[in-house]
């Protein structure tokens, strides 16, 4: 019998134009791929029928804890947003946290939008930088 895969049980990697930023990224969320879905009723009244469509990729979002370091580089994020090709890869991982090729995939597309944290002196929580990527439709 195989594993379960835990939602904390990967590896995310994540590059600008080709440089890998930081090491393992905290979250990756989103990137499905979608079809525009059409349906048509043949004969008028007839119940409908779904004839597919063209597809294509929902944003993708991922996070890293603010470091000095992704710090130093968040305003590479922003300069290159609209532009900046972003390449981002999942490894999941097996239960003694060794890296499985076997389950990988890799997403890449355009940086869409980057957030810094937001400040507030009224509280300790871990800041994390927040990068969206216009995603291509092939993987």
């Amino acid at each position: 019998m195989g594993y379960y895969i835990r939602a904390d049980m990967a590896d995310i990697r994540v590059s600008l134009d080709g440089v890998p930023v930081g090491d393992m990224w905290a979250t990756y969320e989103g990137g499905a791929l979608e079809a525009d879905d059409q349906k048509t009723r043949p004969g008028g009244m007839a119940r409908q029928l779904a004839i597919g469509g063209p597809t294509s990729r929902n944003d993708v979002t991922v996070t890293t804890q603010f470091t000095d370091q992704i710090a130093a580089i968040a305003k590479n994020f922003e300069n290159r947003s609209g532009r900046g090709f972003l390449k981002v890869s999942v490894t999941y991982m097996d239960p003694d946290g060794n890296r499985d090729q076997r389950f990988s995939f890799t997403r890449t597309g355009v940086v869409k939008s980057v957030q810094i944290p937001d400040v507030d002196v009224n509280t300790g929580d871990v800041g994390f930088l927040s990068v969206v990527g216009s995603m291509n439709e092939v993987a």
